[in-house]
């Protein structure tokens, strides 16, 4: 995450970068999450704006449904598996972390249950 100090304090680089002060020719591109994109926009007003979207809460499902087949117990102890914590949620939004979730998760039930 981006310390509000680094877009707040004048002097930063990343904040002087961002306002033109520093490489006033240059193209900047941030990358950031949802909730500081709202700050970075209201604070620079970027020329273009791109958001690149991943899964959504049925598409992780949808994905799990494919690997796991119709069994439930599968999906329902993935499910709580990932209920479990909100940092384990959230990042299964980005597709290859669903990947690598259900993997875990399979490897999981196949080694260390009967």
């Amino acid at each position: 995450e981006c310390p509000s100090s680094l877009w707040k304090d004048d002097a930063s680089l990343f904040h002087r970068l961002l306002s033109g002060s520093l490489l006033p020719k240059a193209t900047a591109l941030v990358t950031t999450r949802p909730s500081t994109s709202t700050t970075l926009v209201s604070q620079w007003k970027p020329q273009r704006r791109i958001e690149v979207l991943g899964f959504m809460t049925k598409h992780i499902v949808q994905y799990a449904e494919s690997i796991f087949g119709s069994d439930r117990d599968v999906l329902n102890g993935f499910h709580k598996y990932i209920s479990s914590s909100p940092s384990i949620k959230g990042m299964l939004y980005i597709p290859l972390n669903t990947v690598i979730a259900v993997g875990v998760y399979r490897e999981y039930r196949e080694n260390d249950r009967p």
